[in-house]
């Protein structure tokens, strides 16, 4: 039920939305022009998709270079009004040296949800040790400000553009982000700064 986008794509991405009664269905193509559209499926199809049970929602990938501006139309186009991040997480694919972005969107216009993928290096740089980067979408939506600190805290992605990226679940001199394949924890018994000692 998703789409997804690999690179190259050379043009704008155009994302369109069938929707009949609650549902979302979504397609991805590259196109000349910019263009997001709202359409109602076929009464055929539309008794196929509401008939099958599922807990999917519909999803997109998109490219690295293209994500931000794909997420600004996502949220201005009246006819998908994405207006409200539900959360936000990051899955690390050690052995394929990558981290996927989750993004869980909803409109609450529309009634519809949508999650959006963006695929990072493992390593900005294909460096070890420095972080991956992704543009901030803390501008777009406010909520994306705690999302994108607690992604950065746990997995380790940097986000380019945000007002204060820092710690929000972990003290500031933890060492290294326990969501990554590679963390070690040692088994050794861990002093949180400023808790009571045991």
């Amino acid at each position: 039920m998703g789409a997804i986008l690999t690179e190259p794509v050379t043009g704008p991405v155009a994302l369109t939305v069938r929707a009949p009664a609650g549902t979302v269905e979504v397609e991805a193509v590259e196109t000349a022009e910019a263009s997001v559209e709202l359409e109602p499926l076929s009464d055929s199809a539309e008794g196929a998709v509401a008939g099958e049970p599922t807990t999917q929602l519909p999803e997109v990938t998109v490219p690295l270079e293209k994500f931000r501006r794909f997420m600004e139309t996502l949220k201005s186009d009246t006819g998908l009004s994405f207006d409200y991040p539900m959360s936000m997480t990051a899955v690390d694919w050690i052995e394929a040296k990558k981290f996927t972005c989750v993004y869980h969107l909803y409109s609450m216009k529309h009634k519809h949800s949508l999650v959006l993928k963006v695929m990072l290096p493992r390593w900005n740089n294909d460096t070890p040790g420095e972080l991956p980067e992704a543009p901030s979408v803390s501008g777009l939506w406010s909520t994306a400000d705690w999302h994108e600190r607690e992604v950065y805290d746990l997995s380790g992605i940097r986000f380019n553009g945000h007002p204060d990226l820092r710690r929000i679940l972990l003290s500031e001199d933890w060492i290294g982000h326990p969501l990554r394949k590679d963390y070690s924890s040692g088994r050794i018994p861990v002093q949180f700064k400023g808790a009571p000692s045991r």
